[in-house]
């Protein structure tokens, strides 16, 4: 039988051991949920990079300001949904790969190559916001309404936004910087047969994808079949980034029912980019003014004169 002082120096050094334990802070696990898991990074890239100033305008888009005075915008989508669906350990482990792979650019630029260019679609205002953070214009063009055609660089850990200088390293003119982005989205999406949900018959259908999902609106030609099953009289919207909704425009209820599905579609969107409506015709596409309730039918002869 152990000794009274035995048993006392036992029990201390127990209380001891027990004290210790909880004193270390246990290690939580990346929050799941997109706003939190932005915070959880954030707070990561300021112990790397404490003299920099850290923005987010939406959930799992970070805009990086450097002491510099350069700057980057850096998407944390890709390493959400990697976590989302793997163990806290691999998750910790990818989102240490993004931290270092993001540094300031006096310590030598992120090689750039063209199959990195991608063409969005985002609206005016957004782009502007970015240029004035960025303190550079962008690789931009007019494409309708409040939306215009941005180029992205897509790097395996990061996207940023095409720049001056950018087209100087790709040795590319704007037009042929978003030709090129262009082509690089159509070689990656599926064709629309294989991603419409829903049926020409029922006069209403909606695609979902990735990011680039939204940039099926600049494959005009893309979509001419179904336009040509709803009489010319295609509508469609691109409420956020992995989403394109499609209805037929000469149904009396397609504009009212398109613009109530674009708001609750927005309204959930991880990253959302416009509710406005566009008409599909054989030269381009129509901005449907925010007060018009129905579209009038084609002309014969294949016009789109309204």
């Amino acid at each position: 039988m152990l000794g009274h002082r035995t048993s006392v120096a036992l029990l201390a050094a127990f209380l001891l051991g027990i004290q210790a334990f909880l004193s270390v802070p246990l290690r939580a696990a990346p929050p799941t949920d997109e706003a939190g898991f932005t915070e959880y990074v954030i707070a990561k890239l300021s112990v790397e990079l404490p003299s920099a100033k850290f923005t987010t305008r939406q959930p799992l888009f970070i805009e990086i300001l450097f002491d510099n005075g350069g700057a980057s915008q850096e998407s944390l989508d890709r390493v959400w949904r990697y976590c989302a669906a793997n163990a806290t350990s691999d998750c910790e482990r990818a989102i240490g790969y993004v931290v270092a792979g993001i540094t300031p650019p006096s310590r030598g630029r992120l090689a750039v190559d063209r199959s990195m260019v991608r063409a969005v679609v985002r609206t005016a205002d957004t782009l502007a916001s970015y240029e004035i953070s960025l303190r550079t214009p962008l690789v931009t063009a007019p494409f309708a309404g409040d939306l215009r055609i941005a180029c992205i660089i897509d790097r395996p850990t990061n996207l940023s936004y095409m720049t001056e200088v950018d087209l100087k390293d790709l040795g590319l003119t704007r037009a042929g910087a978003i030709a090129l982005g262009i082509q690089n989205v159509a070689a990656n999406l599926k064709p629309l047969q294989d991603v419409l949900m829903g049926d020409p018959a029922d006069a209403w259908g909606h695609s979902d994808g990735d990011d680039y999902e939204s940039g099926r609106i600049l494959l005009h030609s893309g979509l001419a079949e179904l336009s040509g099953a709803w009489g010319d009289r295609l509508i469609v919207a691109v409420p956020g980034t992995h989403t394109v909704l499609y209805a037929d425009g000469r149904r009396a209820d397609a504009i009212p029912a398109m613009r109530k599905a674009v708001r609750e579609e927005m309204g959930h969107a991880e990253r959302s980019i416009s509710a406005t409506l566009l008409l599909w015709t054989k030269t381009g596409w129509e901005v449907i003014p925010p007060q018009r309730l129905t579209i009038p039918p084609a002309r014969s002869g294949g016009s789109t004169e309204r």
